[in-house]
């Protein structure tokens, strides 16, 4: 009740202020396994440094996944993407919404299953947001996933479609 009723008494500023101190000091660790990714973004998020929040957030869906809690890593995506929406519009904004779409896409189709319109919009989105950037690299792989969706939902002319592209992509730039 004591920390509610002093954390209440700050401005906004100052709570802002005191949350971009800690945000700091624990990165300033040196040791980024010793301190939980998660929360370094809630106070990079809190300190209004949404770039910041985002990426922590990407970190920690990242080591989520990569230890199989799709569920976890689900949650650190949205809270991650959320905080993108408060982000101004721009490039930097797209490629670090594109970079927690490429973990979110592949983590629902492993949950929700290649049929999940949850993975066909997060695949659709991935597709808008590299065509956006111009990203020709990374395109084959959402391409290819957007075909998969498409074909396990009875789509096959745009699972068709998707193929075409990608033996395009592959004649043009092997």
């Amino acid at each position: 009740l004591v920390q509610d009723a002093i954390y209440s008494s700050l401005s906004s500023h100052e709570r802002r202020r005191w949350h971009s101190a800690v945000a700091d000091a624990l990165m300033a660790d040196g040791d980024p396994r010793r301190v939980a990714a998660e929360m370094v973004a809630e106070h990079l998020l809190q300190a209004s440094r949404h770039l910041e929040s985002a990426q922590w957030r990407l970190s920690a869906a990242i080591a989520a996944a990569g230890e199989g809690s799709a569920a976890e890593a689900l949650a650190h995506i949205r809270l991650g993407l959320k905080t993108v929406e408060a982000m101004p519009e721009g490039p930097d904004r797209d490629c670090l919404e594109l970079q927690l779409r490429a973990i979110e896409g592949p983590t629902l189709m492993v949950t929700q299953g290649p049929g999940s319109p949850n993975f066909g919009a997060a695949q659709t989105r991935g597709l808008e947001l590299l065509r956006r950037l111009g990203n020709r690299e990374n395109l084959v792989p959402v391409i290819y996933n957007t075909a998969l969706h498409a074909w396990a939902c009875g789509r096959l002319a745009d699972a068709d479609k998707a193929a075409d592209e990608i033996f395009e992509i592959l004649e043009g730039e092997p």
